[in-house]
């Protein structure tokens, strides 16, 4: 009798190749799960921004105060407007790029930031700013958010962290 042997060997290469498939991808999770921080960053509790007043006038120009009504300093802020219908729940149009820069702010990466030069949360508890942003092109207003970030340190890196609980939403008459 003779035996066919000839079928052990593409078995034999077919499980080598899941094994190596596996250990691969283990591996590659391991090395990524490295570049991902384990704990969150959070802004702290008492982080917040209040819209003392605004001017609004219409498809021309919106000035806005905005006072640190929080316990904490912040670096700067994003600033987005709903300009279609008052249902409208998500506030899409990006107001940064408008800042009248004359005023102050400095625009990075969509945030405005209260100094460039500094690496630190320079907006201080009680202290207000007003800036001017050109909103002509720009159908009526009907609400504003705006999101607080800071700068903090973790594991003597410094990380730009967004407050999204401490996000504010004023309604423009």
């Amino acid at each position: 009798m003779k035996k066919n042997k000839r079928a052990i060997s593409p078995m034999i290469s077919y499980i080598l190749l899941i094994s190596i498939g596996v250990v691969m991808g283990l591996l590659v999770y391991a090395w990524l799960k490295t570049y991902v921080p384990r704990e969150s960053l959070e802004c702290p509790d008492s982080t917040s921004l209040f819209v003392k007043d605004y001017i609004y006038i219409q498809n021309s120009q919106l000035n806005i105060t905005i006072k640190n009504n929080g316990n904490f300093n912040i670096a700067g802020y994003f600033i987005r407007a709903a300009n279609q219908s008052s249902e409208q729940k998500i506030a899409a149009t990006d107001l940064s790029q408008r800042i009248d820069e004359n005023q102050g702010g400095t625009i990075v990466g969509g945030a405005i930031l209260f100094e460039l030069s500094s690496e630190e949360n320079s907006f201080t508890p009680n202290e207000e700013v007003t800036h001017v942003f050109d909103i002509s092109g720009i159908n009526e207003i009907y609400f504003i958010e705006i999101t607080p970030l800071r700068i903090q340190q973790q594991e003597s890196v410094t990380r730009t962290v967004t407050c999204g609980g401490a996000k504010i939403k004023e309604e423009i008459n």
